[in-house]
């Protein structure tokens, strides 16, 4: 009887295209069902106002960045990964942006699981890898950054944000402030005896120059410095530099010679220890007649020390280590995520 009752359950399967009474020993039950995938919905957001909002250049006492913005050609990064738990890339976006006050907001549809997220945030020229560029995403162990070809001036920013969200049984919502990875120097060569003095030539190695967000550790991948010569035509007494630097415990050296008109060396070659530590932006003063040199916090000039009278010369973006054509803008863009 209970054999009848099987077969005319199964009879009624058929109807659905399930197996025949012959192959019944071969199904189980959980066969005969087909389980829908369960997906959740991850929301991201990414402030990045908090990277410039207090980068107040000595020079003039205003922001470097006024209203978050950077110079027309020039777009605010913010790169986005997402990893599963098994480190692999889920999917990515890259945003461009003209001003770090806009806040980038990312949705994604996702199978359960524990993720990694990675928010890595820089300046470009154009959308091109300028200062930064981001290398071997593919898995979380191996993604990081590398220097591009730019020197890190005041436009070399480069920030990071890590976190988790487990998407085991209901939607998530993550919100990310990239910090800052590295500190940004404003260099202020004072009290120039320009009658014999005409050119300054400094250089800072870039050590170390790459970063993983995984591991949280740097390291130096290339063997490339920053330099720029700072000339002197008989109208400034000063002049201001700047160099956007990674961490490094040991110190930095940074190195400059004084030339005369002819080119010539003027005394020996001068060095200075720096001791960059992520997020602590220094005014360096360099008193080039007494040969002495003092490091505060970078802020507006009442807060500091007095650093001489304002016939100072503050200088473009043209410490470089490879020279690069300019580009021109494009419009800002928003991306999806993409996998």
């Amino acid at each position: 009887m209970k054999a009848k009752k099987l077969c005319w359950y199964v009879a009624a399967l058929l109807l659905i295209g399930l197996p025949s009474c012959e192959d019944l020993d071969s199904v189980y039950l959980h066969d005969l069902f087909v389980e829908k995938q369960v997906e959740y919905t991850l929301n991201i957001s990414i402030n990045n106002t908090s990277l410039v909002s207090s980068l107040i250049d000595p020079y003039d006492d205003l922001p470097y960045f006024i209203g978050g913005e950077v110079a027309s050609g020039y777009f605010v990064r913010t790169k986005l990964f997402i990893y599963d738990s098994n480190g692999d890339l889920w999917g990515s976006s890259t945003d461009y942006n003209s001003s770090f006050n806009t806040l980038v907001e990312k949705q994604a549809t996702m199978s359960p699981d524990d993720y990694t997220v990675v928010t890595i945030v820089d300046i470009t020229s154009d959308t091109l890898d300028t200062y930064w560029q981001v290398l071997e995403e593919s898995t979380l162990n191996t993604l990081h950054t590398s220097t591009s070809i730019w020197g890190q001036d005041s436009y070399g920013i480069l920030a990071y944000s890590i976190k988790t969200a487990s998407l085991s049984d209901a939607n998530a919502s993550i919100s990310m402030s990239p910090s800052h990875l590295g500190a940004l120097y404003s260099i202020f060569f004072s009290n120039v005896n320009y009658n014999s003095i005409k050119n300054i030539y400094y250089s800072v190695n870039i050590d170390p120059d790459s970063f993983s967000p995984d591991s949280r550790q740097y390291s130096r991948l290339l063997n490339r410095y920053q330099y720029n010569n700072l000339p002197f035509t008989g109208t400034y007494t000063g002049y201001y530099t700047t160099a956007y630097l990674l961490p490094k415990s040991s110190g930095l050296t940074f190195s400059y010679i004084l030339e005369d008109a002819y080119q010539n060396q003027i005394g020996s070659t001068r060095s200075i220890t720096l001791y960059p530590y992520a997020n602590q932006h220094k005014l360096l003063t360099i008193d080039v007649t007494a040969n002495t040199t003092s490091t505060t916090v970078l802020g507006p000039r009442l807060l500091n020390a007095p650093i001489g009278n304002a016939n100072t010369d503050k200088s473009n973006r043209t410490s470089v280590y490879f020279n690069s054509n300019d580009h021109k803008a494009r419009i800002s863009t928003q991306s999806e995520i993409v996998r």
